[in-house]
């Protein structure tokens, strides 16, 4: 209903998310949770394969604007669309795509607007403190190795100074360690003819086979400090932090096969026995085979870190705002 009311009170055409309470939005991250909304979608992270960056009305990530409390954000991804993964669903109370230009917002995009909106203290009743634990599992009863992991969140908000002087904090951390996934290919699916029996039958020109799984770990920060000796008058200073590790990790096996060699260390070996129909081996075995141990690994390390100083105040007829922030991001990848 609150998300509702964003809406239709709003002067642009907007979609919005809002927490019952805090840490309450209804997934993981950032990049799940605006995809349910008509229009966005998500796109996944080719390493971690998550959900990453969002896609609003078709058009390309690196047309949207990445707000936080209204701040532009760095970004960790290869250009300039945000990946939204970064900030931990538990340590935001709201999200607001605006789908059409607002010239109070800094750092739009040509297709939206996305900010995102950490709590703010004083506008909680009373002290709340939120405590959460998941336990993750992944590739129940696939064959190829169970993946999991868990989830913690803490939050904390509380008033002070006759609710002049409010605080939130807010930590998540996250480890998941994938299920295993079996892939295998046959070289482009092309084939070659191998010696046997006298004569030729046609096998797979090689193959290759591997075990991949990926691992995740990702942890998140909140501190915000609101302070409001008048109705006229508001300080907040914000500081989020957000920093993970991922990895995907491929290990099997890689070679040619039958007569086929692809180098002095490469053989296809000699194929002794196999099932032939219609003059294709479709069973068999090699002898002398050699092939290439597979060990693949794509991982990267990121850290975004933001803060900001906003200052209103109401001076007779007037209205004076001041804001000062900072937002950085650093990726190392291997």
């Amino acid at each position: 209903e609150s998300a509702i009311s964003v809406k239709k009170n709003s002067d642009n055409i907007v979609e919005a998310i809002n927490a019952e309470d805090i840490g309450k939005l209804p997934d993981a991250t950032v990049a799940e949770t605006v995809a349910r909304l008509p229009g966005v979608t998500a796109q996944r992270n080719k390493v971690t394969g998550r959900a990453s960056s969002i896609s609003v009305r078709g058009m390309s990530p690196d047309f949207n604007g990445a707000l936080l409390n209204g701040r532009e954000q760095a970004s960790t991804g290869d250009s300039r669309g945000v990946e939204f993964d970064q900030f931990p669903a538990e340590l935001l109370s709201g999200i607001v795509i605006y789908k059409t230009p607002d010239a109070g917002l800094v750092g739009q995009g040509l297709s939206s607007t996305i900010d995102l909106r950490t709590v703010r203290p004083l506008d909680f009743g009373k002290r709340a403190v939120v405590v959460n634990y998941r336990e993750l599992k992944t590739g129940i009863d696939s064959g190829a190795g169970e993946g999991k992991g868990d989830r913690v969140s803490l939050s904390y908000v509380d008033q002070f100074a006759d609710r002049k002087v409010g605080i939130a904090l807010g930590f998540t951390k996250m480890k998941d360690n994938g299920a295993a996934i079996q892939r295998f290919n046959g070289w482009g699916g092309w084939v070659t003819d191998v010696p046997f029996g006298g004569g030729t039958v046609k096998t797979p020109g090689g193959f290759g086979s591997d075990t991949e799984q990926t691992v995740a770990n990702r942890e998140g920060t909140m501190a915000v400090l609101q302070i409001k000796p008048s109705k006229d008058t508001e300080v907040v200073v914000d500081y989020f932090k957000s920093q993970g590790d991922f990895g995907t990790y491929k290990h099997g096996l890689e070679g040619p096969v039958g007569g086929l060699s692809t180098g002095p260390y490469d053989s296809g070996g000699t194929l002794r026995t196999a099932t032939v129909s219609g003059g294709v081996a479709t069973s068999g075995t090699i002898d002398n085979f050699r092939g290439v141990i597979r060990n693949h690994a794509e991982a990267y390390q990121d850290s975004l870190e933001s803060m900001g100083l906003n200052f209103k105040t109401k001076l007779g007829g007037w209205r004076a705002v001041a804001d000062v922030s900072e937002s950085k991001v650093s990726r190392n990848s291997e």
